[in-house]
């Protein structure tokens, strides 16, 4: 029976392997790979019409919005160059509005950021304006999640911003070592929604919330940096400083509503919330896709199944908060920040052991749980084999002593092989699935072909030797007999089956992680 996980991974499968083809050559490979199957062929026709349509919207407010990684801009100006009373130490990283540096402040004998507007467009008036617009926004966002904006300078007719620096690593070079903890994801994300309820509270929107505009400091307290491309919630309160029809922002966290073409609004943020927090509990962004436009087009069009399927430390709770905050519809979203800490508060304290109330409703989606009883079931199955082979490893010696002669030690040494062998493979398989579920399909690939043999030899020297004690110990050796035909039949027939429905290739898929960097 397929699963909506199933169809997930095939429409994500086919759409990519579409839009690697040329656009004449589309219908005819959908047709062969849809055969028989018209809603997934539709559902992959939406998928390459949104992926045309969102090639028009990312088009960048300047060179490479959100793309910019260590290095890639230009600007690097060596320790010791002084700008003004600041002294640059060193580079910390860029975006697209220009480079970021760790600065000695001479004045005031303090380090701070200097994110200095990029050379090349410095005689650029509209950018220049941006520059200043977002540290007006910023500088009005006093919080302890927010990076504080301590002044806006020009040297020789280059703008800069002055920052607070906070030692601390990005949530993009804590993702690059893998998924967080469960404690760790439900801090760092209260701490962004605090600094969104804030920013929103002040009437202004961040638009590019991405795990490089996210400081986690080395006190523990997260910051939310950069509101490089913040513009009032009020339209008509700030000025328009992008083209019409632009939208600015980085591929893979913008809301669908502002690929679409439309402002937005606190929703949109929340939205961009979401996936950052799905990304702090699985490692992968859910709507990553090969190209820009094709990652829109999975925003534009694709529910991605719970982080749980990724990773399950995340509760069905968590699940249900990045479920809210994904929704298409703004209207179905959370409503404001504030909804989100209460959820998150609420949830922390259940797992902490305190009063908390009641942690938010699971979401109801076709994922959950006959998924979850299918990985429960799966575990289940891994541990009775490990009991049964070790329970046959211990019997050998008893059985082996009624065959006597010189196989008695080979048939014991035999079996207590096969059942450590074959054990040690089940228990390392629960393993993976616990701790590096993104390595799973990887170690099943490898596993099943031994377990097979193994358990195929184990079945069939169980039976040999049944047959040598069945005369003097008949219930022995039927008993033995059973378990051989029930070893065998397990591993070929049932096992492939818990399997299959334990794991799709969206469970298993390896998590797409970019190098880490530090956005200015």
């Amino acid at each position: 029976m397929t699963t909506p996980d199933d169809r997930f991974a095939r429409i994500s499968a086919l759409f990519d392997e579409a839009l690697a083809r040329a656009p004449a050559d589309r219908d005819a490979f959908l047709d062969r790979a849809c055969e028989g199957d018209p809603g997934v062929r539709a559902e992959v026709l939406a998928l390459l019409d949104a992926d045309a349509s969102a090639g028009g919207f990312l088009v960048p407010d300047g060179p490479g919005v959100g793309a910019l990684l260590l290095g890639d801009d230009g600007d690097t100006r060596p320790p010791g160059t002084v700008m003004g009373a600041y002294r640059i130490e060193r580079r910390l990283g860029a975006g697209g509005m220009g480079a970021v540096y760790l600065a000695h402040d001479t004045v005031l004998g303090r380090p701070v950021t200097l994110k200095v507007l990029h050379p090349d467009d410095g005689a650029d008036a509209k950018r220049q304006e941006r520059l200043r617009f977002e540290a007006r926004a910023a500088a009005g966002l006093a919080h302890p999640n927010i990076a504080t904006v301590y002044a806006l300078e020009e040297f020789d007719g280059e703008l800069c911003i002055v920052g607070e620096f906070v030692p601390g690593r990005t949530a993009r070079e804590l993702l690059v070592e893998g998924p967080l903890g469960l404690q760790d994801v439900l801090r760092i994300a209260t701490d962004v929604a605090r600094a969104l309820e804030a920013a929103h509270a002040r009437g202004i929107l961040h638009r590019d919330l991405k795990p490089e505009n996210i400081l986690v400091g080395d006190n523990g307290v997260t910051r939310v940096l950069d509101f490089g491309i913040a513009r009032p919630l009020a339209v008509h309160d700030g000025p328009r400083l992008t083209a019409i029809g632009m939208v600015v922002g980085t591929p893979g966290y913008i809301s669908p509503e502002q690929l679409e073409g439309a402002y937005g609004d606190a929703r949109s943020d929340l939205f961009s919330f979401g996936i950052v927090l799905y990304e702090l509990v699985t490692g992968a962004n859910p709507f990553q896709g090969p190209t820009p436009a094709s990652t829109a087009a999975r925003v534009l069009t694709l529910d991605p199944p719970p982080p749980s399927r990724a990773n399950p430390i995340s509760p069905p709770a968590l699940d249900a908060v990045v479920a809210r905050c994904l929704r298409k519809d703004p209207a179905a979203r959370y409503a404001t920040a504030a909804d989100v800490i209460a959820d998150l508060e609420r949830l922390a304290s259940v797992i902490n052991g305190g009063p908390g109330g009641t942690p938010p409703e699971p979401v109801t989606t076709p994922h959950g749980t006959a998924h979850s009883q299918a990985r429960a079931w799966w575990r289940i199955h891994q541990r009775a084999v490990i009991a049964v082979v070790a329970l046959l490893a211990i019997g050998a010696w008893w059985v082996a002593s009624w065959v006597g002669g010189p196989m008695r030690y080979a048939l014991f040494a035999c079996v207590l092989a096969l059942a450590v062998a074959d054990g040690t493979l089940r228990v390392n398989l629960l393993f993976v699935e616990r701790q590096r579920l993104s390595a799973m399909a990887s170690q099943l690939a490898r596993t099943r072909p031994w377990l097979l043999a193994l358990e195929l030899i184990m079945g069939l020297l169980t039976a040999g030797s049944a047959s040598l004690v069945l005369a003097e110990h008949e219930a022995v050796g039927a008993a033995m007999l059973a378990v051989s035909a029930a070893m065998i039949v397990t591993v070929w027939a049932i096992e492939p089956v818990t399997m299959a429905a334990a794991f799709t290739d969206a469970d298993t898929a390896p998590p797409r992680i970019r190098s880490a960097d530090r956005s200015g």
